[in-house]
């Protein structure tokens, strides 16, 4: 269409529906080839649309440092942020602080973006390159795009882990730490005879319930001991049916302590069936007590509440499998003080297909999450 065919209402109609990346695409290209400034204009437009999104998500609708609901406006600061305060502690702040959006200079849809990115595990050269074509930020770099994306998962990592019930089986990994961007992943067998060699790896504590919840966390450096685990899992079980494991010690002084009933693999229990090929119950290697806390039951008796409960290591093994992979792959030339970081990103999105019946992929789903994200307060990297 030529221009003389455009009438200036139809610009204006047209310029209405843009959405802001394209509209910032627009003044941009006018700014460059009129030789004006636009982009504290821009700015300002930014923050002015964010604080009336926060606005209409009741953000910081109470004092963010005593919860007090007695606040008043007092003024405004810079880029017309407005400014209130707490009438019972006298707390200054706006709606940005402690929030993802503290000091932001992107927009609602980029950050969405970068959000959905981010779950659909694109690289960080894919996500410069559609920042910079699809919305407008020319020359965004490597580290800007590392730290948006890490601020963002390390949100979601702080994000509370389910409680799980009912049968839960619990396992471990074991990564060695060998300098930044060269580790290996260890599925550990914890007897004793390994004890000397664990002095240097970092022990992650997984766990999955019946429902398919699940939660991971890296555990202190530290002796692993029972207390530990109670300490580091206290709001993450409640009331188990069962506990399913391997012959660790710490598991099984916690399910005794509170008297759960115990499903106990033996670390060689394939092998050693396939050795001996035993089918009876008399065999010795059946014998063995693999139910603890439930008195004394004979092995044909484990076999039926085993099928009964779907009791086993098989699910937590799984686990423990997708997290070496994951962790391989994302891990790669990142320090390990952001580990806990990225399990918690698997974890999110592993418990929020359990919830949803889909990975959180879509654009949609992104929005949804990244409000969720911005009525919890930030968690500073």
């Amino acid at each position: 269409m030529s221009k003389g065919n455009i009438g200036f209402e139809e610009v204006l109609e047209f310029i209405e529906d843009l959405p802001y990346s394209k509209f910032r695409k627009l003044v941009n290209h006018y700014a460059l080839h009129n030789g004006k400034e636009f982009e504290q204009e821009l700015n300002n437009m930014v923050i002015l649309d964010l604080q009336s999104r926060l606005e209409k998500l009741n953000i910081h609708k109470h004092c963010p440092q005593c919860q007090s609901s007695k606040v008043v406006k007092n003024g405004k600061r810079t880029n017309e942020i407005q400014e209130y305060k707490c009438k019972e502690c006298s707390t200054k702040y706006t709606l940005f602080t402690g929030t993802l959006l503290e000091k932001t200079r992107y927009d609602w849809d980029s950050w969405v973006k970068v959000l959905e990115m981010t779950l659909n595990n694109y690289s960080l050269h894919k996500m410069i390159h559609i920042l910079e074509e699809t919305y407008g930020y020319e020359g965004i770099n490597y580290k800007t795009i590392w730290h948006w994306r890490m601020k963002l998962i390390h949100a979601l990592a702080k994000l509370p882990m389910p409680v799980l019930t009912g049968v839960i089986q619990i396992g471990e990994i074991r990564i060695k730490d060998s300098n930044k961007g060269n580790r290996r992943i260890i599925i550990e067998e914890c007897d004793k005879e390994k004890e000397d060699t664990k002095q240097d790896l970092i022990l992650i504590v997984s766990a999955i319930d019946n429902r398919g919840y699940c939660v991971s966390k890296v555990m202190p450096n530290e002796e692993f001991t029972t207390k530990l685990f109670k300490e580091e899992y206290k709001r993450n079980i409640s009331a188990p049916a069962y506990i399913c494991s391997y012959p660790v010690q710490v598991y099984e002084e916690y399910s005794k302590e509170y008297n759960i009933p115990h499903f106990i693999k033996p670390f060689h229990y394939i092998n050693d069936i396939q050795t001996q090929a035993f089918i009876k119950e008399s065999d010795e290697i059946c014998n063995k007590e693999y139910i603890k806390n439930k008195g004394n039951i004979t092995y044909g008796e484990v076999k039926r509440l085993k099928e009964l409960y779907h009791l086993g290591v098989e699910e937590i093994e799984k686990i423990n499998l997708q997290l070496q992979t994951f962790i391989n792959q994302k891990m790669t030339n990142v320090n390990t003080r952001y580990l806990q970081d990225y399990i918690g990103l698997y974890v999110f999105k592993k418990n929020w297909e359990v919830t949803y019946g889909h990975l959180p992929t879509s654009k949609e789903d992104a929005e949804k999450i990244f409000v969720e994200l911005l009525k919890r307060k930030k968690q500073v990297l």
